[in-house]
């Protein structure tokens, strides 16, 4: 009852929030670093924007239910796709729906989802399992108990099964907010270092992607 009511109120507070981030990794689509900022109001509305390391826009991806586009300046193209997991795979092999990415930076969890929850006690705190058929996914949390903390989401898909890792684990208080997270797969990793978060309310501009006239 203590976790689920933690885990409650901490997805009520970080349900709108900015981050800056500094991310690497490597993929089949070869090795990847940048930094971005992310603004995110959860469930389904995001914006990454990314940058060289001179300080200019090298990419912008505006995430939503309908549709998702990433623009990238330097090209004046957009590249558009119903879901953004698609444009993520194919630019930076990482298969990662924008829903899971964006809870797991804010170490909470889809508050619909805790309802379905099965919870187990283990040596070192709870576990949780939740299936969800319909959109192939099977998720398994890792909590230790002193204090309440998340230490480890094992994702299953049929597109990757992958672990998302906290270091250090993520105290459930309120006002936590994770340092890095690592993201692992057999075919890819990602490393995510947050230096700055703040829960605000994104404007909706924000979550629309500019049309300059000589893009295509």
């Amino acid at each position: 009852t203590e976790l689920l009511s933690k885990l409650r109120f901490r997805s009520d507070l970080w349900k709108d929030y900015q981050a800056n981030l500094q991310i690497r990794g490597e993929s089949p689509e070869g090795k990847f670093r940048f930094r971005s900022v992310l603004v995110s109001r959860l469930p389904d509305l995001f914006r990454l924007e990314a940058y060289t390391i001179w300080g200019q826009t090298a990419g912008v991806l505006i995430a939503n239910r309908e549709d998702s586009r990433l623009w990238i300046p330097s090209e004046k193209v957009v590249y558009v796709a119903h879901d953004a997991q698609n444009l993520v795979k194919h630019f930076l092999g990482v298969p990662i729906p924008m829903e899971v990415f964006g809870y797991s930076l804010a170490a909470s969890v889809p508050p619909d989802q805790l309802a379905k929850w099965e919870i187990n006690r283990n040596s070192s705190g709870w576990s949780a399992d939740l299936r969800l058929p319909r959109r192939g996914l099977h998720f398994a949390w890792r909590f230790l108990s002193q204090p309440a903390a998340l230490q480890a989401i094992n994702v299953s898909s049929w597109r990757s099964d992958y672990r998302i890792q906290y270091e250090p684990a993520v105290n459930l208080n309120y006002a936590s907010t994770p340092e890095k997270i690592l993201f692992l797969s057999a075919d890819w990793q990602m490393e995510v270092e947050i230096s700055q978060m703040k829960a605000t309310e994104g404007q909706p501009a924000l979550f629309e992607l500019p049309s300059p006239s000589d893009v295509r």
